[in-house]
Parts: C-alpha cells; structure tokens; sequence
C-alpha cells in the first residue's frame, strides 16, 4: 500500500501543475490555504510539516491561536526549550494568556527534571490563576517523581478527587515504604549461610546453587585434607573460597539489583497511571477548529 505521506505530496504537487496551468498558483499558496493545510497536518499530528506551515503563514498573518497550535507541536514532539519560548511569546496576549502559561509550565514539566521543574514552580510570577490548579497538581506528581521530594497528603487530598486521591495516595506509601533490601544484610547473610543473601534478595534459584556449590567444593576440600592429597585439597579449598567470597559480592549486587527493580516498577506503575488521566491536564477545544 502507498504511504500516506507519499500520496498526500504526489497530490500537492497534482494540485500546482493544475493551479500553475489555470493561473492560480497564488490562491494555492495563499495565507489561508496554507494554514487549512497546516490546521490538516496538525490534526493528523503531522506537527513536523504543520509547523512548517504555520510558519509560512505567519510570515505574512497575525494569529495567536496558530502560534499557539506551532508551540503546541513543538512540545508534542520533545522540542521542549523551543516549545517554552514560542509559548513565553504568548503570556500577555488577550485570548490565550492563561492557556500559554499552563503549556510554558507543562512543557518544563515534560522534561523529566523533577527538581527543576520544582524550582520553576516555586519561584516562577507567571503561575496562571485559571490553571493554578492543574500547576498545583503538576507539582504534587513530580514530588512523587522526584528521588528527594515527598508530596503533601494534605494537598493530594485537596487537589483531587476521591477515585484519584486513592490512587495517589497508593502511589505515596509505595515511595514512602519501598520494599527495599539491604546490600549490607544480603552480605551478611551470605557470609554466615552461602546463598541466603540472594534467597533474601529475591534470587531462590541462584541462591540455593550458591549453597551447593560452596558446600560441594568445602567438603571435596575437607575430603582431599583427610586422605592427604595435598594439591586438590587446597585446589578445592581456593575454589571454595573465592565462591563464598562471590557469593557474599553476589548477594550485595543482587540486592541493588533488586532496588533498582523497585524503582523501576514504581516509576513505570505510575507514568502508565498518569499517562491514562492525562496527568489532569486539561483538553483544548479551540485546538480541533
């Protein structure tokens, strides 16, 4: 099958050989049909070529709502530094001051630097009043994100609805109450029973391999001592100990990687969730026109 994309540009250039043909080339690539293309390709999030468009069409035309829609798509597609600068031309516009500042804040947001987002917030004049809400929520999950930060239950209660504030709050105790494992106690445990480190740590079967093999070696030690065959008995007894010393490393090893599980697990639980809400940001209607 022909890809979208091909046909659409076999159908431009069909459509200019046919206007250059009748005279007008100039009508085709007017302002306004530039942008009903652009306003196409931003509903297709086509934002690449949208934004191409709109640009052309603001070479000649005046619209907050197209520079909007251009800031917009650039934040769609992770141009986060440009996104804040188109939308910081926006903050003291009569139509869309509010909605531009939500979008500069959103798009830092996207970043994924909690702390600096956190910064922003907190020392930024230009929170918008009508959106302050969504900020404040904005802010509330990127605590929850951040390694440091711990977010306010009081807020959480505030700021949410009943459904949600669960939600979060199940969120809240997992940071708070991480089932985490201590390498120092893995070691230890390791050290005085081989294997049970990593049986404490989550890893049974590597565990229970790690007794037997330290067990097995030990004795063929013990056993090669007793009948006096010098060389295999020190030959198991090296072995021997530099599988217990791996084990007791192991066991630590396998406790961060059981930590780092956790974070993972946490992390990826709660973008899914965030992403499913929207992360309580609001839908523009003005955007779809």
């Amino acid at each position: 099958m022909l890809n979208s994309n091909f046909i659409k540009s076999i159908l431009i250039v069909f459509l200019s050989a046919f206007a250059f043909t009748n005279g007008q080339t100039n009508d085709i690539f007017s302002p306004q049909n530039r942008l009903k293309f652009g306003n196409s390709l931003f509903y297709q999030k086509d934002y690449l070529r949208a934004i191409g468009e709109f640009k052309s069409y603001l070479n000649s035309e005046n619209n907050d709502t197209v520079k909007f829609k251009m800031a917009f798509a650039l934040s769609q597609m992770g141009r986060h530094i440009e996104a804040e600068d188109n939308f910081k031309g926006l903050f003291f516009t009569p139509d869309l001051s509010e909605e531009a500042k939500l979008e500069y804040f959103k798009s830092n947001f996207f970043r994924n630097d909690s702390k600096m987002f956190l910064q922003l917030i907190n020392n930024s004049p230009f929170i918008p009043e009508k959106y302050e809400r969504n900020i404040n929520q904005l802010k509330q999950i990127s605590m929850l994100t951040e390694e440091n930060s711990i977010p306010d239950t009081n807020e959480i209660k505030n700021l949410f609805s009943e459904i949600e504030k669960i939600e979060l709050m199940k969120f809240y105790f997992r940071k708070v109450n991480p089932e985490m494992k201590s390498p120092e106690t893995a070691a230890w445990l390791s050290a005085i029973i081989p294997g049970l480190g990593k049986i404490y740590a989550g890893e049974i079967g590597d565990g229970i391999t790690s007794f037997l093999f330290t067990g097995v070696l030990s004795f063929l030690a013990y056993d090669n001592f007793k009948a006096d065959h010098k060389f295999r008995a020190w030959l198991f007894t090296g072995l021997a100990a530099w599988f217990y010393g791996g084990n007791i490393y192991g066991s630590a090893a396998a406790a961060q990687n059981y930590n780092a599980g956790v974070k993972y697990g946490f992390d990826n639980d709660l973008k899914i969730y965030l992403n499913s809400k929207n992360y309580y940001l609001p839908e523009y209607e003005f955007l779809n026109k």
